[in-house]
């Protein structure tokens, strides 16, 4: 590492990635152990020389890299200290626990620094560096950074849309790959088997679930398929991410992957966004509608959560940007109308009414006769509406 700094090599952005999966990997099915290895390998060499050297050789996007790697490996694991024995100190339970303790401090340490002495480096991380501290802000060091720092520019900071490359540092090379391969090379009817053998190895372990947001945020902005990709009959990603939903046990786990996929609806501009960011989302909750209308109603249902009560001091510029979301959906095509949903007899007629409301910004009585309307009035486009509700 001291290396890659003195000489800026090209490829340390590589060579932190898998160092921070590999690290992870290490620890197998124990979720305390998984820092350790990390601890040992990363923080050390980070800590042989200043910020400063880095920022020097022009390496800032390793340094902003390291902060998010460290930020998520710290939401992942909640690195609380295990409670010891006051009669006891010298059993292998409480030495990991020390080590633990240890390795806790030194990641918030090395992250509030650096957050605190070179903060406009750090917002290349753009808008997940605003959610990876909503997750530790009840930790004392993150919550006089969050007053001195988050509060006054977080508006700013989540008008930058987060880079595909740093969703990749969250989650491990290993599941990178078999995430790819399933998205650009497994076809629909043939997913099943793939599914098992990824959850086995990655999710059906101690602390595998605390990976899914991640991977919601990977697979909305990491990987963007080309038109041959979804053109030839691969699973989709709003697919994956469907059945990564379904696999959550925990509901904190379930809240945390609904927040991680409709992130950046919340702040999306027609100017800087990408729609294949907000599209899996979309897509999920058209093709639930037929046989899954359950998952379509929680979602909307959560959306409506987060516009309400995200962040109340804003909340008119979330709906605006909600609202831009959906225009542009329809404008490039992800689907021909938001008829739908609105018209969608299947829906919940209370969410039906109050999208229809939140849309043309209606009366509630207006949104109302909106929604009871035969499809057949309403338009051609509602048409398609009709034959997916029905299936």
């Amino acid at each position: 590492m001291e290396e890659i700094t003195k000489h800026a090599k090209l490829n340390a952005d590589n060579i932190l990635e898998h160092s921070v999966g590999s690290s992870t990997e290490e620890g197998k099915n124990d979720v305390a152990d998984m820092t350790l290895p990390l601890s040992r390998k990363l923080i050390k060499s980070f800590f042989l020389f200043e910020a400063i050297s880095i920022l020097r050789a022009g390496l800032e996007w390793l340094l902003a890299s390291a902060v998010f790697a460290f930020l998520r490996l710290l939401a992942r694991n909640r690195l609380a200290p295990f409670p010891r024995s006051a009669e006891c100190s010298n059993c292998e339970e409480c030495k990991s626990a020390k080590n633990l303790e240890e390795c806790g401090e030194k990641l918030v340490s090395f992250c509030v620094s650096v957050l605190r002495d070179h903060f406009q480096v750090c917002t290349l991380i753009g808008r997940d560096l605003v959610r990876s501290l909503h997750e530790l802000v009840l930790v004392p060091e993150f919550q006089g950074l969050w007053k001195d720092l988050i509060l006054a520019r977080n508006v700013d900071i989540c008008r930058v849309v987060t880079p595909g490359w740093c969703t990749a540092l969250s989650i491990s090379p290993e599941m990178e790959t078999q995430l790819l391969f399933l998205m650009n090379n497994v076809k629909w009817g043939s997913q099943k088997r793939y599914q098992l053998w990824f959850a086995r190895k990655h999710l059906m372990v101690p602390g595998g679930e605390e990976r899914i947001p991640d991977i919601v945020r990977f697979i909305c902005c990491g990987y963007l398929p080309t038109n041959e990709v979804i053109q030839s009959g691969v699973i989709a990603r709003w697919a994956v991410i469907g059945w990564l939903l379904t696999s959550c046990s925990k509901g904190y786990i379930v809240a945390n992957a609904k927040l991680a996929l409709f992130y950046d609806w919340l702040f999306f501009d027609e100017t800087k966004g990408n729609v294949m960011n907000i599209e899996p989302a979309m897509l999920l909750m058209l093709n639930s509608i037929s046989q899954y209308v359950d998952i379509t109603n929680m979602l909307l249902e959560f959306l409506f959560l987060l516009i309400e009560n995200y962040e109340v001091r804003r909340k008119e510029a979330i709906e605006q940007s909600v609202r831009c979301a959906f225009t542009v959906l329809v404008k490039k095509g992800v689907l021909p109308s938001l008829e739908l949903l609105t018209c969608c007899e299947k829906l919940s007629p209370l969410l039906r009414q109050k999208l229809v409301a939140f849309l043309s910004s209606t009366t509630p009585v207006a949104a109302v006769e909106a929604c009871l309307k035969p499809i057949n009035e309403v338009s051609k486009a509602a048409e398609l509406k009709k034959r997916v509700c029905s299936n």
